[in-house]
C-alpha cells in the first residue's frame, strides 16, 4: 500500500506545472523594437496616434497583468507561468490598419501569448520580453505623467503655430485636475473629463447648452478662429506628454496643443 500511494504521489506532482512566474515587477514601456523591427514609423494618416507600449502589473511573483497598445489595437491579458499550457490569454481589440502594422501587432501578441522571459536593465531603463523560440520586443521605461500634467497652463502653441495673446488671439487658460480639464478663453469657459491609460488621453467634452439649447457663450463676438480649433483639437485629443521645458504636449489629428505653466 504504501507504495502505490508513493506511485500516485509521484504521478499527481509530475502532472503539476513545474514554471514559476518570473518577477516582472509593475511599470510602463514604449515598444521600440519587435521581432528585429524598429516599431514602424506611421504615415500621416496615423500620426496623432501614440507609439505602442506596454503596462506591467504584478505582486510579488504573481501572475502578470499585461496591458497597452499595440499600434493600432488596445490589447491586455494575464500571464500566469504556473498554469497549464504554453499559451496565455491576450485579447485585443479587432481594427485593421493595414499589413504592415498587423504583423507588428501579430507578433506582439504572439511573444506575450508564449511565456515571454523579461529581464530590465534600469540603468538603461530598457526591458526585453523574449520567448523560448527566440522571438523578442524591447521597450524602454515611460514615466507616468498624469501627475505632472495637473496644474494651470496657457496656450502656447496651437496646430504648430505659436499662440500670441492679442485682440484678434484672446488668452485660453487650461486648468487639468485629476479627472476634469477646464479652459477659459475670453468668451467662453469650456469643460472635459479625461482619462489616460499610459501615453493615450481620452475627452469627453462636457455640455455648455442653456436651458434654452444655445452654446454658453459670453461674449457678443462668438467663437473666434483659434477657439474653434483649440475645442476641435481637444475634442479628438489621443495622446499627451511631458516635454524637456516642462510644457505640456496634447497631440490631435486636428491639430497639437502646447501648453505651458500659467
Amino acid at each position: 500500500m504504501p507504495i502505490i500511494m508513493l506511485i500516485l504521489f509521484l504521478l499527481l506532482v509530475s502532472c503539476l506545472p513545474q514554471e514559476k512566474n518570473p518577477v516582472a515587477g509593475s511599470g510602463m514601456w514604449e515598444i521600440t523594437n519587435v521581432a528585429g523591427q524598429p516599431v514602424l514609423e506611421y504615415s500621416s494618416e496615423f500620426k496623432h496616434k501614440p507609439r505602442p507600449y506596454i503596462t506591467l502589473d504584478q505582486i510579488g511573483n504573481g501572475p502578470i497583468t499585461v496591458g497597452g497598445y499595440s499600434g493600432c489595437n488596445n490589447y491586455g491579458g494575464v500571464i500566469d507561468y504556473t498554469q497549464s499550457g504554453d499559451q496565455q490569454n491576450i485579447v485585443s481589440d479587432m481594427m485593421h490598419c493595414g499589413e504592415d502594422i498587423a504583423v507588428q501587432e501579430m507578433n506582439i501578441f504572439y511573444i506575450l501569448s508564449n511565456n515571454p522571459e523579461f529581464s530590465f536593465d534600469y540603468n538603461t531603463k530598457t526591458m526585453w520580453a523574449k520567448t523560448k523560440d527566440g522571438r523578442s520586443f524591447t521597450g524602454k521605461q515611460i514615466v507616468d505623467n498624469r501627475k505632472n500634467i495637473i496644474g494651470q497652463w496657457k496656450v502656447v502653441s496651437l496646430n504648430g503655430v505659436e499662440f500670441v495673446e492679442g485682440e484678434d488671439n484672446p488668452y485660453i487658460y487650461v486648468y487639468i485636475q485629476d479627472t476634469t480639464i477646464k479652459a477659459q478663453s475670453q468668451c467662453i469657459p469650456f469643460s472635459w473629463t479625461y482619462e489616460t491609460q499610459g501615453p493615450k488621453i481620452s475627452l469627453s467634452y462636457a455640455s455648455l447648452i442653456n436651458e434654452n439649447g444655445q452654446l454658453m457663450v459670453t461674449c457678443a463676438r462668438g467663437l473666434s478662429d483659434h477657439e474653434n480649433k483649440f475645442s476641435d483639437a481637444m475634442d479628438e485629443a489621443t495622446e499627451y506628454t511631458v516635454n524637456d521645458l516642462g510644457q505640456v504636449v496634447i497631440t490631435s489629428p486636428k491639430g497639437n496643443i502646447i501648453l505651458a505653466p500659467k
